[in-house]
Protein backbone atom coordinates (compact mmCIF):
# COMPACT_ATOMS: atom_id res chain seq x y z
CA UNK A 1 0.00 0.00 0.00
CA UNK A 2 2.88 2.66 0.63
CA UNK A 3 3.87 2.19 -2.98
CA UNK A 4 0.88 3.09 -4.11
CA UNK A 5 0.83 6.04 -2.45
CA UNK A 6 4.42 6.81 -3.62
CA UNK A 7 2.83 5.74 -7.58
CA UNK A 8 1.54 9.25 -8.50
CA UNK A 9 4.77 11.00 -7.39
CA UNK A 10 7.39 8.41 -9.26
CA UNK A 11 4.27 9.15 -12.29
CA UNK A 12 5.06 12.66 -12.03
CA UNK A 13 8.63 12.79 -12.23
CA UNK A 14 8.47 9.92 -15.50
CA UNK A 15 6.45 12.22 -17.52
CA UNK A 16 9.23 15.11 -16.85
CA UNK A 17 12.02 13.06 -18.10
CA UNK A 18 10.17 11.90 -20.91
CA UNK A 19 9.06 15.56 -21.62
CA UNK A 20 13.11 16.31 -21.62
CA UNK A 21 13.39 13.19 -23.92
CA UNK A 22 11.19 14.38 -25.97
CA UNK A 23 12.82 17.43 -26.65
CA UNK A 24 16.14 15.96 -26.80
CA UNK A 25 14.73 13.69 -29.26
CA UNK A 26 12.49 16.28 -31.18
CA UNK A 27 15.55 19.02 -31.19
CA UNK A 28 18.49 16.50 -32.34
CA UNK A 29 16.67 15.06 -35.07
CA UNK A 30 19.55 15.89 -37.55
CA UNK A 31 22.42 15.48 -35.64
CA UNK A 32 22.05 12.29 -33.13
CA UNK A 33 19.41 10.76 -34.54
CA UNK A 34 19.83 11.42 -38.22
CA UNK A 35 20.17 7.30 -38.85
CA UNK A 36 16.09 7.46 -38.30
CA UNK A 37 13.80 8.75 -41.57
CA UNK A 38 11.25 11.08 -40.53
CA UNK A 39 8.54 8.29 -39.96
CA UNK A 40 10.69 6.78 -36.98
CA UNK A 41 11.14 10.07 -35.71
CA UNK A 42 7.04 11.26 -36.23
CA UNK A 43 6.43 7.45 -34.75
CA UNK A 44 9.00 7.65 -31.79
CA UNK A 45 7.98 10.97 -30.30
CA UNK A 46 4.53 10.53 -30.70
CA UNK A 47 4.45 7.20 -28.64
CA UNK A 48 6.81 9.41 -26.25
CA UNK A 49 4.47 12.06 -25.92
CA UNK A 50 1.28 9.53 -25.82
CA UNK A 51 2.88 7.38 -22.94
CA UNK A 52 4.24 10.73 -20.83
CA UNK A 53 0.02 11.95 -21.22
CA UNK A 54 -1.14 8.39 -20.16
CA UNK A 55 1.31 8.93 -16.66
CA UNK A 56 -1.05 12.38 -16.49
CA UNK A 57 -3.77 10.30 -16.55
CA UNK A 58 -2.54 7.46 -14.17
CA UNK A 59 -1.12 9.41 -11.57
CA UNK A 60 -4.46 11.36 -10.93
CA UNK A 61 -6.70 8.33 -10.62
CA UNK A 62 -4.05 6.56 -8.44
CA UNK A 63 -3.76 9.83 -5.94
CA UNK A 64 -7.63 9.89 -5.86
CA UNK A 65 -8.32 6.35 -5.83
CA UNK A 66 -5.85 5.29 -3.02
CA UNK A 67 -5.77 9.03 -1.06
CA UNK A 68 -2.52 9.38 -2.40
CA UNK A 69 -2.40 12.93 -2.57
CA UNK A 70 0.62 14.64 -1.58
CA UNK A 71 1.64 18.46 -1.84
CA UNK A 72 4.69 17.40 -4.08
CA UNK A 73 2.08 16.25 -6.88
CA UNK A 74 -0.35 19.36 -5.91
CA UNK A 75 3.03 21.19 -7.02
CA UNK A 76 4.52 19.03 -9.76
CA UNK A 77 1.53 17.56 -11.71
CA UNK A 78 0.78 20.71 -13.17
CA UNK A 79 4.29 21.51 -13.49
CA UNK A 80 4.88 17.89 -15.57
CA UNK A 81 1.83 18.48 -17.43
CA UNK A 82 3.20 22.44 -18.90
CA UNK A 83 6.80 20.89 -19.21
CA UNK A 84 5.20 18.42 -21.78
CA UNK A 85 3.06 20.49 -23.22
CA UNK A 86 6.22 23.10 -24.01
CA UNK A 87 8.58 20.33 -24.94
CA UNK A 88 6.53 19.32 -27.68
CA UNK A 89 5.12 22.46 -29.20
CA UNK A 90 9.14 24.33 -28.75
CA UNK A 91 10.16 20.50 -30.49
CA UNK A 92 7.47 21.33 -33.92
CA UNK A 93 8.24 24.68 -33.82
CA UNK A 94 12.26 24.28 -34.07
CA UNK A 95 11.10 21.24 -37.05
CA UNK A 96 9.02 24.38 -38.61
CA UNK A 97 5.94 22.19 -38.08
CA UNK A 98 4.08 24.73 -35.75
CA UNK A 99 4.22 28.52 -36.05
CA UNK A 100 6.16 29.87 -33.49
CA UNK A 101 3.00 31.91 -31.97
CA UNK A 102 1.45 28.84 -30.44
CA UNK A 103 3.43 28.27 -27.92
CA UNK A 104 3.45 31.54 -26.77
CA UNK A 105 -0.62 31.95 -26.32
CA UNK A 106 -0.65 28.83 -25.02
CA UNK A 107 2.42 29.78 -22.31
CA UNK A 108 0.50 33.32 -21.92
CA UNK A 109 -2.73 31.30 -20.91
CA UNK A 110 -0.96 28.50 -18.55
CA UNK A 111 1.01 31.28 -16.95
CA UNK A 112 -2.92 33.62 -16.94
CA UNK A 113 -4.50 30.41 -14.66
CA UNK A 114 -1.36 29.34 -12.74
CA UNK A 115 -1.61 33.38 -11.26
CA UNK A 116 -5.14 32.49 -10.81
CA UNK A 117 -4.16 29.84 -9.39
CA UNK A 118 -1.71 31.12 -6.93
CA UNK A 119 -4.43 34.26 -6.12
CA UNK A 120 -7.69 31.70 -5.46
CA UNK A 121 -4.75 29.96 -2.85
CA UNK A 122 -3.73 33.12 -1.35
CA UNK A 123 -7.49 33.40 -0.74
CA UNK A 124 -8.26 30.31 0.47
CA UNK A 125 -10.78 29.27 -2.59
CA UNK A 126 -10.27 26.33 -4.57
CA UNK A 127 -9.73 26.38 -8.08
CA UNK A 128 -9.91 23.51 -9.67
CA UNK A 129 -9.06 22.45 -13.34
CA UNK A 130 -11.95 21.29 -15.72
CA UNK A 131 -11.96 17.36 -16.22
Amino acid sequence: MKVLKLLPNFLTILRIVLSLFLLFLLLNTRTYFSFLTPFHINMISSLVFLFAALTDLLDGYIARSYKAKSRFGEIFDPLADKILILSAFLGLVYLDRVNAWIPFVILGREFFISGLRVLAANEKRIFLSMR
